[in-house]
């Protein structure tokens, strides 16, 4: 995902919005090999921004359009918001 997000240099951000980046199953399948099934991606995407990791800005499956996220620095209080067992 940090390959995929472009800051300030780029001028094609989604919604013209330095801080807002694409990162569809497509290129994580193709470009970069990391998954094999398009059901693993959307769970580990999920689970990244439930940690806080990562924001989801727009669900765009219905468009069938890449989702576009956001980094997010919401992981420094997960710690303090989980349930401890």
């Amino acid at each position: 995902m940090k390959a995929q997000f472009k800051g300030a240099d780029a001028k094609n951000n989604p919604n013209g919005k330095k801080e807002q980046f694409t990162f569809p199953w497509s290129k994580a399948n193709k470009e970069y090999r990391l998954y094999t099934r398009e059901k693993t991606f959307y769970d580990d995407m999920k689970v990244l921004s439930e940690h806080g990791l990562i924001d989801l800005i727009e669900n765009n499956k219905n468009l069938r359009q890449p989702n576009v996220y956001a980094f997010s620095s919401r992981w420094k209080d997960w710690k303090n918001t989980c349930v401890k067992k």
